[in-house]
């Protein structure tokens, strides 16, 4: 079971798919001094030869629903189409946003690696 995998019983075909996906955001903050060049900016970065340039710099899969197959040629990880896979998966979940998860996180690494060993 590899880091932020959700174990599954073998026969359950409705939750194949199942894991953890998580999110880069871009924000425009309230108050923002130049909010229109803010939006101007988070617009270009969702252009689709754009946000594969930044995926590919980053090593991540592109979130956008169209994927270009020179984006899956050029990227460096061999199993990247399986990871954009699973991220759009309807089974996939995030981690949810309350003051105690980091540290129920560290509690499930703990308890993972314990029953490895």
């Amino acid at each position: 079971m590899g880091s932020g995998s959700v174990p599954r019983p073998r026969r359950a075909s409705e939750r194949r798919g199942t894991a953890n996906a998580e999110v880069d955001q871009l924000i425009i903050p309230t108050g923002s001094q130049h909010p229109d060049e803010a939006w101007t900016f988070i617009k270009y970065t969702q252009r689709q030869d754009v946000m594969e340039e930044l995926c590919l710099g980053q090593r991540k899969h592109t979130p956008l629903a169209n994927v270009s197959e020179a984006f899956y040629a050029r990227h460096p990880n061999p199993y990247i189409r399986l990871f954009r896979e699973m991220g759009a998966s309807p089974n996939a979940w995030s981690s949810p946003k309350t003051g105690v998860w980091n540290e129920y996180g560290r509690e499930l690494t703990t308890a993972a690696t314990r029953s490895r060993t």
